[in-house]
């Protein structure tokens, strides 16, 4: 079996977008060996891994602000439904009070009103 640096197989992780199956496949090892022999045995391998996902998520939110910023409308609809709950915003509705049909109603006419 080849042997890999950390650095290598972070390297291979990126390159495989982050997919466990992919990356063992690159490194010519099953998945569970990848799984036993590497990530679970490598001191910093996990916390290396964990730290490109983070690396990743930050450039796909990066991108997202750059469209939001163009005014890209399914970019700030997205950012608000996703973020922006706690203001209103999002698709769906919270119900807390389901014994009383009124306040459903009235919660849903407040955020659909005459499409509904």
């Amino acid at each position: 079996m080849e042997k890999f640096s950390n650095s290598e197989i972070v390297t291979l992780y990126w390159e495989a977008d982050f997919n466990k199956t992919k990356l063992a496949k690159k490194m010519g090892i099953s998945v569970q060996s990848l799984l036993t022999t590497y990530i679970s045995n490598r001191v910093g391998l996990k916390d290396a891994m964990v730290a490109a996902e983070e690396a990743r998520l930050d450039a796909a939110e990066e991108r997202l602000f750059e469209l939001v910023r163009a005014n890209n409308f399914p970019a700030i609809k997205f950012l608000l439904s996703t973020k922006g709950k706690d203001r209103g915003y999002g698709d769906s509705i919270a119900v807390t009070n389901t014994d009383n049909g009124a306040e459903i109603l009235a919660a849903l006419n407040r955020k659909y009103g005459d499409d509904l």
